[in-house]
Formats: C-alpha cells, sequence, structure tokens
C-alpha cells in the first residue's frame, strides 16, 4: 500500500459485538476483528447503577443531616435565654444528647463507602420507646409546622410501646411523613400524628 493512502479503520457496534475493519496491504483487501464486549457493556453499567445509587444516597443524606440541627440550634437558644431554669435545662441537655447521637449516626452511614456505592440499608434493632422517637421527630418538625401556623399534635397509646427496631430508621420514615405533611398543609391548621397497637 502506497505511503499517501490514508489508513482507515472502521468501528461498528452490533449489539454486543465490537467489529473493527481496515485495510491489510492493499487497498483492495481488508482485514477485520469481531470481539465480544458483553463484560465490558455489563461492567459499564454496574458502573453507572453504582454511580447513581451514590448520588441518591447522598442526597437523601444531605436531607437528614438537616433534620437534627433545627431542635439542636432551638435548645441552644433556650439555653441561653433561660440557663437558671432546671426544667429548661434538663429538656434542652436531652435535645441535644438525642440529636448529637442522630447525627453521629447519619454521619456513619455517610463514611460507610460500601454501602453508598451499592445502595444497602443497613438495620440496627434494638428495644426502642416509641414516645422516645416520636418526640424526636416532633423536635425535627416542630419549627417547619410552627412556621407556617400549623398546629402539630401527638397521639400516642397510654401504655409504653416497645419496638424491636433501627430507631434512627424509624424516626426517618415518620420524619419525612410529618415533614412532607407540614410542606403540603399551606398555612394554617392541625396536624395529628396518631400511632395505635393492636
Amino acid at each position: 500500500m502506497s505511503e499517501d493512502v490514508p489508513v482507515r479503520i472502521a468501528h461498528l457496534l452490533f449489539g454486543d459485538y465490537l467489529v473493527a475493519a481496515g485495510p491489510l496491504g492493499d487497498v483492495e483487501r481488508l482485514v477485520g476483528t469481531v470481539e465480544d464486549i458483553t463484560e465490558h457493556k455489563r461492567a459499564e453499567q454496574a458502573l453507572i447503577e453504582a454511580d447513581r445509587r451514590k448520588d441518591e444516597f447522598l442526597a437523601t443524606l444531605a436531607h437528614e443531616l438537616r433534620n437534627p440541627l433545627a431542635p439542636i440550634r432551638m435548645a441552644a437558644q433556650n439555653l441561653r435565654m433561660r440557663p437558671e431554669d432546671p426544667a429548661v435545662v434538663e429538656e434542652a441537655t436531652s435535645t441535644i444528647e438525642r440529636q448529637s447521637a442522630h447525627l453521629v449516626r447519619l454521619i456513619d452511614d455517610l463514611l460507610d463507602i460500601g454501602r453508598i456505592t451499592h445502595g444497602k440499608v443497613v438495620l440496627r434493632k434494638e428495644a426502642v420507646d416509641l414516645v422516645t422517637v416520636m418526640q424526636g421527630v416532633l423536635e425535627n418538625t416542630r419549627s417547619s409546622c410552627e412556621a407556617r401556623e400549623l398546629k402539630l399534635e401527638l397521639e400516642l397509646p397510654e401504655a409504653p410501646v416497645v419496638l424491636e427496631a433501627d430507631p434512627v430508621r424509624v424516626a426517618q420514615i415518620v420524619g419525612n411523613l410529618l415533614s412532607n405533611a407540614c410542606k403540603h398543609a399551606g398555612f394554617g391548621g392541625r396536624i395529628t400524628v396518631r400511632a395505635e397497637q393492636y
């Protein structure tokens, strides 16, 4: 083949096969290869899916990380305004401890890169009092509801309700439902959170 004839190699994709063809020696002759790229495509798709799950996980976690900050900030303000009141100090301290533990758990989730890429949620079950969980949820959303002039009510059974569950996940589920209710209820009105044991 003369040096002034450009060498052109054609690449075509047919389903899971990559076909390459180009001139060999004389321009009138061609040589080609066929390569099965099924595994390559599968690996590429797996990377795309892992990246999508990571983005979803981080977006959800970023939303969840904001939730405990409002009650912590409110507790700090109450301590500053009434540091001499033992009831205020006790309630604020309890709120800060509970919400800080929630934040630590969420940050642990963020640092668990393996779960981020595989989109897995690990449940850490323990005996948990539903009332305690619900009180934490109300702390997270109370300021949002008050800003919309919504009355927030909690109705729980009189007897303790102990669940074998992951308290952080239960709080996330109920908190998201309550947060959505606050956002879409408009101004005024009432939101009632009711738990019943059967």
